[in-house]
This record gives C-alpha cells, structure tokens and sequence, in this order.
C-alpha cells in the first residue's frame, strides 16, 4: 500500500515552472538559461500565469505577477534563490 503522502518510483516528478517578475533583460535572459539547464521550464507571458510553481523576484512590487502568486499560494522567491541553485547545481 502507498500512503497518499509518499511519491511511487514510477510517478513523475512535477515539472517546476516559473515566472520572472522585476528583473532587468539581461538577468532575465541569464536567470531563464539557468533555469532551463537545470530542468525548469520558464513561462514567458507579461501578466500571471496560474501554471506557474515559483515566480522569482528582483524586487518585491506590488505588480500583478508577485500579487496574484502570493494569493494562489505560490512559491515567490527573491532572484538570491536561483543564484544558491546556480552554486549547489
């Protein structure tokens, strides 16, 4: 029996998505590439996008992006994030 609370070997990892609100273009287009390589997938849309799992921030704003993650309960994480899994790999 498998408890509800435990993953199966044969059930798939969820595939992690993220959204960038309040970087600059280049850290985005440098921020975007890291999160490809490390298995992610980045949503490039303007407004928020309820697929996402984590939006990463330069700055917290009070924008629609980081208004509308807070509210459904998604991960919002300060860019400092992706520089740690930058480091840890």
């Amino acid at each position: 029996v498998i408890k509800t609370d435990q993953k199966s070997d044969d059930e798939p990892e969820k595939q992690r998505r993220f959204q960038l609100s309040s970087l600059n273009p280049q850290e985005r287009i440098d921020y975007s590439h890291l999160i490809e390589e490390l298995g992610g997938v980045v949503l490039e849309k303007q407004c928020f996008d309820p697929r996402c799992t984590h939006t990463v921030v330069g700055s917290p704003l009070r924008n629609e992006k980081f208004l509308a993650s807070m509210a459904a309960g998604k991960w919002v994480l300060h860019r400092s994030y992706l520089e740690a899994c930058r480091t840890a790999r």
